[in-house]
């Protein structure tokens, strides 16, 4: 895999009016499951972007823009109800926005905290893996709120946020996903690895602080700021300042869960690194995962612009969990030179590659584009050139 080859296409500022905008972070991306949209979040605005246009200079983008200017988006999802595509986001004003996608088309926006003296923002949405209409929403204050959406139909789309349940962690959550190996949903948060159930108990994990003169204790709590499913029950963790990246395999902890849901007192499950792999040595936060599962690639960003590869193959995972070994990455994909008329036109200082954070990089359903979404309001679409010479 160190052939890999990626070709730089378009660099976006798509989320801003002023095109010489160098400040609004773009945090959050995805394709959508047939891959023929990308779609992003930034500042205050959802952009959808057909990918059939990705090869030609004019792109087929279709705007969100949320009527409170103050918005900030921080996460967006999609569901699908009643052949519905449902593009959902939530941020800084702790509002839910309820998108068709297809038609761009906003049919609810709902302020599920507006009875509560001081709103907390939603910094990341699940689908519940049990029910497309069913959201996971995770605040910043540590606080999960269950709803449910409905099923709402063009052209009328009746519907509203139905609460089901509401339970809190003692940290921050920064994002959550579902492992359906351990039947966990599992949160990266400022007090490290936790998780919990369908019926919302919670579960805390030990993990390896920072390693000082290659030992490694347990002792210490330690923020995660991403976690991601990589494949048969294998996770990726993110500890911040660590300049690692670990993979859990969580098929190993079935008695130890089942133990520790059982306890009456407070106890965790440790975990030991199946394999570690090295990563940049930054003190930034909030570079997100991502894995992609048709290529067995995973890709995490870094603060110089950069976007580490990693191959993550069941059979590498496998072979090398027995022995804890330490990966590196099989390409880095740097920067280019990017002059932006657009800022230099308007005297703004222009891009420094040391103050470029990719905040998420996401791959193309079946591998043929790579993106990258930064701080500095650049949403970047790079091809795929490997699958070209195949």
């Amino acid at each position: 895999m160190s052939n890999l080859e990626f070709e730089p296409l378009q660099f976006l500022k798509a989320h801003s009016k002023d095109p010489g905008d160098l400040s609004t972070q773009i945090w959050d991306c995805f394709f959508s499951k047939n891959g023929s949209e990308l779609v992003t979040c930034g500042g205050n605005s959802v952009c959808i972007t057909e990918t059939d246009s990705f090869e030609y200079e004019k792109l087929a983008i279709k705007k969100y823009y949320a009527k409170d200017p103050r918005e900030m988006f921080l996460t967006v999802t999609e569901t699908y109800v009643d052949n519905t595509w449902i593009v959902i986001a939530a941020g800084a004003r702790a509002e839910i926005h309820l998108i068709d996608g297809k038609r761009n088309i906003a049919f609810l926006v709902d302020d599920f905290q507006k009875n509560t003296k001081k709103k907390c923002p939603i910094n990341n949405i699940l689908i519940h893996p049990d029910n497309p209409s069913i959201i996971i929403c995770s605040l910043n204050n540590g606080s999960v709120h269950i709803l449910d959406i409905g099923a709402p139909t063009y052209p009328n789309y009746v519907t509203e946020l139905s609460p089901i349940h509401q339970f809190s962690i003692p940290s921050e959550i920064f994002s959550t996903i579902y492992e359906p190996e351990s039947r966990l949903f599992l949160c990266a948060t400022n007090k490290g690895l936790v998780g919990f159930t369908k019926d919302y108990e919670v579960v805390t994990f030990k993990l390896p602080t920072k390693s000082l003169q290659g030992t490694t204790c347990y002792d210490e709590e330690e923020l995660v700021d991403s976690v991601q499913n990589v494949c048969n029950g294998f996770i990726a963790v993110k500890c911040a300042l660590h300049g690692k990246i670990y993979i859990f395999n969580m098929n190993t902890i079935t008695c130890g869960l089942r133990n520790v849901l059982s306890s009456t007192g407070s106890s965790s499950i440790q975990l030991k690194p199946a394999v570690t792999l090295n990563w940049s040595k930054t003190d930034n936060y909030f570079m997100s995962l991502s894995y992609n599962p048709y290529s067995q690639l995973l890709f995490c960003g870094d603060d110089e612009g950069c976007i580490w590869i990693y191959s993550l193959s069941p059979d590498t995972l496998y072979s090398s969990s027995s022995s804890g070994k330490i990966l590196d990455p099989v390409h880095i994909l740097i920067w280019p030179e990017v002059i932006d008329k657009h800022a230099v036109g308007s005297k703004k200082i222009n891009l420094d590659v040391y103050d470029i954070v990719v905040n998420k990089v996401v791959m193309h359903p079946r591998g043929t584009y790579l993106i990258s979404s930064t701080s500095n309001n650049y949403v970047c679409i790079w091809r795929n050139e490997t699958l070209l010479k195949c």
